[in-house]
């Protein structure tokens, strides 16, 4: 070919970035979704924490359920080291993929199809088909891309070695049996699905490659990787081949639920109703190469494409248990039958029409504008499905994991977060998000499934209504985030129980709280003690009225005591301490026995205290005056005297003694 003028690069370029855009689109901000994704997400960073790159583990455990290969989860564990863990770096491998693949389907047509239009077509057509660029797909961080990836490298690479059969025979071989066991570790059997097809094309057109024993290479190769990789893991997690079998066997024939999707058709209306809408429709052009075309090579290739794409498809439709994206890898083959043929049709035309026809050359450019046309509205459609992802509904599933990164990013300082959900929620999305938060943020994310577990003082996000009713009406709380779904609490207490210092003072508390915000600090006191800047501040407006509250129910207490001051009886009492009490005065004694005794009792009700207070120094009161009585009375002072020798006690204490006696039996 010859080579390309600028403009010609300028073109490929611009089709290049149209396509990646379309991929690349907002990719990291959509939540970690459920199901697959979640499940990669998890083991990947499960992976790289443990330093267990053989298989997927959870808690340093194997992971029975997801027993594919861990060449996907090694790729994630690369994207992690290289963006930090986070939606993008999940995805990443998603969007390498797509531009490599589009990169190698230009390629093929380039260098192998002498077609630089068959190329663009190529390059455009991913960004544009509505089940490629879907759920499990391009928009996410599935293995499904990555393997598409690999299988169609192989089957490219397969078509070339039939078609130079038998040069360089030993190299394509063991090349082959290379990529035909990475797509194998990418997704275990589904990496070998189309590998059917192409063996049923080497039957049918070059037979004599069976028969060759170098042939058989690539499975010995394949077969001896796989031994030894299933050998080590099977010792390591027994049990491991059992689950195999069962994920990824058994759905072709039975599954252990309800059947997905076991209708026969169901792969057939997908792709002509959504999955390749409109372009199913432009297939039987293919039948035109095909027919007219003296390109032998191209005929092969198309011929090659159509038998690889039936045998997968009636394959893929004979199993029990089906989901749209377990077709992605006939997606490049689609392209490519469709582009080859455009191209070829268009060839053919020209080449035997123009010269003949003067007006079909013009129908031929009015048919190639109405392409452009079509080509244009899909990408414009398929745009703004894309969009329609990030200002839509949320699955009821994935709202705890879509909130949880928020409060993450809105409160960095909060070290422990809990989480009330509802039980029976699927939780492989929550525990990617736990997971990066303990493993390597120092963070705690506690799941909840009761309100009952809530305790004063800490932090919940909620996105579930009936959740948020239940907070609101059993907790004194403040919002400090709201969104869509999601609401993020400080738990203040219960409202069972006396908070007082919220309840009476709510308004003072919220402004001195208010006042507080813009302080320096409680910036630093925040970052000291991992809190919310608002919970900080409130938390030290709670201390503020607390204290105040206390310095005002002292003074009221000591002014009611100051009543019993008038009574000389507790004047000799407070004289009689300062006797063993030199260094204070009177006023310091009294006080300090005041606070003394407030003080211990403050955490009690304020009534309880005030009583038990005034009960002990009543008490004081009452023995001192009996005291004082005794020792007054002559007669009364010997009599007690002689007690005290008889007790071996000194007369001071068996006066104290009686008259405690006295007034515990007469106290009423």
């Amino acid at each position: 070919m010859k080579t390309p003028t600028l403009s010609k690069i300028t073109l490929i370029v611009l089709i290049f970035i149209l396509s990646f855009f379309q991929a690349s689109y907002r990719i990291g901000e959509e939540q970690i979704k459920i199901w697959d994704e979640s499940s990669s997400a998890r083991n990947g960073v499960e992976m790289l924490y443990s330093g267990n790159y053989l298989y997927a583990n959870i808690d340093g455990k194997p992971d029975y359920h997801d027993v594919k290969p861990p060449l996907q989860l090694w790729v994630k564990v690369l994207s992690y080291k290289m963006f930090g863990i986070n939606e993008f770096a999940v995805r990443f491998s998603t969007l390498l993929s797509f531009f490599l693949l589009s990169l190698l389907l230009f390629w093929f047509a380039y260098k192998h199809l002498k077609s630089t239009a068959a190329g663009l077509l190529l390059v455009i057509f991913p960004a544009i088909t509505p089940g490629f660029m879907n759920w499990h797909m391009a928009w996410h961080g599935d293995t499904d891309l990555l393997l598409i990836l690999f299988t169609s490298l192989y089957i490219l690479y397969a078509f070339l070695f039939i078609e130079s059969y038998p040069n360089n025979r030993l190299k394509y071989l063991i090349v082959l049996s290379l990529m035909v066991t990475v797509a194998y570790f990418t997704k275990s059997i589904a990496g070998l699905a189309p590998a059917a097809g192409i063996v049923l094309y080497v039957i049918l057109k070059k037979r004599k490659i069976l028969f060759h024993y170098q042939t058989y290479l690539p499975i010995g190769i394949f077969a001896g990787i796989l031994i030894i990789y299933y050998a080590i893991v099977e010792y390591q997690a027994p049990g491991y081949l059992e689950s195999i079998f069962n994920h990824h066997f058994l759905p072709f024939t039975k599954y252990p639920d309800t059947p997905k999707h076991p209708e026969f058709s169901y792969y057939i209306n997908l792709l002509i109703d959504r999955g390749f809408y409109p372009f199913a429709y432009w297939l039987p052009i293919v039948i035109i190469p095909l027919v007219y075309s003296k390109n032998t090579y191209v005929k092969n290739f198309l011929t090659y494409l159509l038998t690889v794409s039936l045998v997968f498809l009636l394959g893929q439709s004979s199993a029990v248990m089906k989901n749209s994206w377990y077709i992605g890898p006939i997606y490049p083959l689609l392209w490519l039958i469709l582009s080859v043929s455009i191209y070829e049709t268009y060839m053919i035309i020209k080449e035997r029409l123009f010269p003949k026809h003067f007006i079909i050359k013009y129908i031929s450019y009015a048919l190639i504008l109405f392409l452009v046309y079509e080509l244009g509205l899909s990408y414009k459609v398929a745009f703004q499905s894309c969009e329609q992802r990030y200002s839509g509904y949320i699955d009821h599933q994935e709202r705890d994991g879509d909130f949880i990164r928020k409060v993450l990013k809105w409160s960095p300082l909060v070290n422990e977060i809990n989480v009330l959900r509802k039980p029976n929620m699927f939780n492989r999305q929550m525990d990617f998000y736990v997971k990066r938060a303990k493993y390597f943020e120092d963070k705690k994310i506690n799941l909840i499934y009761n309100s009952g577990s809530i305790k004063e003082n800490s932090y919940v996000a909620c996105a579930d209504k009936e959740l948020q009713t239940q907070i609101t009406s059993k907790f004194f709380s403040k919002e400090l985030h709201r969104e869509k779904y999601g609401v993020f609490y400080y738990i203040i207490g219960s409202k069972s129980e006396p908070y007082n210092y919220y309840r009476y003072n709510p308004h003072l508390t919220d402004s001195i709280t208010n006042e507080f915000l813009s302080q320096y600090f409680i910036i630093q006191k925040a970052k000291e003690t991992h809190n919310d800047i608002w919970v900080t501040a409130y938390n030290s407006a709670k201390w503020v009225i607390n204290r105040n509250e206390k310095m005002a129910q002292r003074n009221q207490l000591l002014n009611d005591l100051l009543m019993l001051e008038q009574s000389n009886t507790f004047k000799a009492f407070i004289s009689e301490n300062i006797k063993y009490d030199q260094k204070r005065s009177f006023n310091e004694q009294y006080d300090a026995i005041a606070v003394n005794y407030w003080g211990k009792q403050f955490a009690s009700d304020y009534k309880s205290s005030l009583n038990l207070f005034r009960t002990k120094y009543l008490k004081d009161i009452v023995v001192n005056t009996i005291m004082k009585e005794m020792m007054e009375n002559e007669q009364w002072l010997n009599e007690l005297s002689e007690k005290a020798l008889k007790n071996g006690t000194n007369v001071k204490t068996q006066i104290y003694n009686e008259a405690n006696w006295i007034f515990s039996n007469n106290n009423q």
